[in-house]
């Protein structure tokens, strides 16, 4: 049994070097995401790049903005919410995260603003 033993142990140390290696150098690039009501959002690349689908809540768990992104920089549509859930405004990307066709809205809905920043 002990020689049994003897051979396996070479093994045992050659992987816990291995792990550790990786583990303390860092060398293990990993994706970050959040998992909310089932539906994984705001995720970042390994390059620590936002990637995907962004979204963020009032501390009421409603939803305050939702946002697409590429690369770190905003894409398609972004909108932005009243806590009654009603539509606050929106930016329409024109140049990804530079410029955007922005509407804002009155929580009962009528038109207030329109701008290109």
């Amino acid at each position: 049994m002990l020689s049994l033993n003897k051979r396996f142990l070479p093994m045992k140390i050659t992987a816990a070097v291995v792990v550790s290696i990786l583990f303390f150098t860092g060398t293990i690039h990993a994706q970050t995401f959040v998992v909310f009501k089932g539906d994984t959002i705001n995720r970042k690349d390994a390059k620590g790049l936002k990637q995907g689908i962004w979204k963020e809540f009032y501390r009421t768990d409603s939803l305050f903005s939702i946002t697409s992104f590429k690369d770190n920089k905003q894409t398609g549509t972004t909108k932005f919410y009243y806590e009654s859930g009603k539509l606050k405004s929106t930016l329409i990307w024109k140049k990804p995260g530079q410029l955007a066709f922005a509407e804002s809205f009155f929580e009962e809905g009528k038109k207030c603003l329109m701008v290109i920043i």
